[in-house]
């Protein structure tokens, strides 16, 4: 009797033991199919469309890096049809701030953050200028994605000092704007350039949704790869 008892104290022991083996290795499988990622990072993404190719790009973006998505909106702006166009240029162009919503977003959740946004007037779009300058990011890794009709490192082969006065003027141009808005992102963190990880650029015109996708997946992929995220 003794030694019936104890075998079935030792095959309750065992059962346990095996429940507990397979809840850890289930639990374990799970974390990582939710992160999607190795180590801790955790990554949020910050966004404003005014047309919705950003938009598109951005969340791309979030589904190739796994990341938390923020979308930043004007509650009190209208940017639609040409009007809306004018109007953001005219904004931009002055530097100005626009109520945003949210305008205060908690980071303490994460590693790293990238931040997607239209260009205008050659500088940052006027919701995520004001985001820069009423938000602070302190020691996140920060990435910049921006998009716009054109291709703005277009005139990038003119810096040798090669093409005609207009071309490297261009060149001349936004090399300074796209300084201006590297600036702008550096001075929203601990002000170390360490922490600013890249920019990137996608050119939108005359693209449909499928194919910027394509490019954000494309995209996100090799931000995921610049970041170490996976193996």
């Amino acid at each position: 009797m003794e030694k019936g008892y104890l075998r079935n104290i030792l095959m309750h022991f065992i059962i346990v033991m095996l429940c507990i083996l397979f809840t850890h290795d289930a639990f374990s499988q799970a974390s990582e199919q939710h992160d999607g990622v190795t180590g801790q990072n955790k990554i949020l993404l910050i966004y404003y469309s005014r047309t919705g190719k950003t938009e598109t790009i951005a969340k791309a973006i979030a589904r190739a890096t796994d990341a938390d998505v923020i979308r930043i909106t004007e509650p009190h702006k209208d940017r639609s049809g040409w009007e809306g166009f004018l109007g953001a240029a005219i904004d931009a162009f002055f530097d100005r701030r626009s109520d945003i919503e949210p305008r205060k977003i908690d980071l303490s959740p994460y590693d790293t953050v990238i931040i997607a946004t239209p260009i205008w007037s050659w500088n940052l779009a006027t919701p995520i200028h004001t985001l820069l300058r009423t938000n602070y990011f302190g020691k996140k890794r920060l990435i910049l994605v921006t998009t716009a009709n054109i291709d703005i490192k277009k005139y990038d082969k003119y810096k040798d000092g090669s093409g005609t006065a207009v071309q490297r003027f261009l060149h001349q141009y936004l090399e300074e704007k796209r300084m201006k808005a590297r600036r702008e992102i550096i001075a929203a963190t601990a002000n170390d350039i360490e922490w600013f990880k890249g920019h990137f650029h996608v050119e939108t015109k005359g693209k449909l949704d499928d194919v910027l996708d394509n490019e954000g997946m494309a995209l996100g992929a090799k931000i995921a790869s610049l970041l170490e995220l996976r193996e």
